[in-house]
C-alpha cells in the first residue's frame, strides 16, 4: 500500500486593479506594497461566497509605467507567517 501525506501546500494571489486617482482602495494596496509590512486579505470565491484563503499577505505590485488613471495594475499576494498568523487555506 502507498501512501502520502501532505507536507505543504503554496498559495499566490494575484489580481488587477484599475487605476483612479482618489480611490480609497487601490490606494491602500499600494500603500501596503510599497511598506515591509503584510495585509490582512481574506479570498472569497466570486460564485458562491465561499472563502478560499484567509491570512496575511506580503504585497507586491506592478504597473506599466507612473500611475495614472485608467491604468491596470497588477498585485500579487504571497501568505505570510511573519505577522504571528498562521495562514488558512480552505480549499485545494
Amino acid at each position: 500500500i502507498e501512501t502520502h501525506q501532505v507536507v505543504s501546500l503554496k498559495c499566490e494571489v494575484s489580481f488587477t486593479m484599475r487605476y483612479y486617482d482618489g480611490d480609497a482602495k487601490i490606494a491602500a494596496l499600494i500603500a501596503a506594497a510599497e511598506t515591509p509590512t503584510d495585509i490582512a486579505l481574506k479570498v472569497v470565491r466570486i460564485s458562491g461566497g465561499v472563502t478560499e484563503v484567509d491570512a496575511d499577505f506580503n504585497l507586491s505590485y506592478t504597473s506599466p509605467g507612473k500611475l495614472k488613471d485608467g491604468m491596470l495594475v497588477e498585485f500579487t499576494a504571497m501568505p505570510s507567517k511573519d505577522s504571528g498568523r498562521t495562514p488558512v487555506i480552505l480549499s485545494a
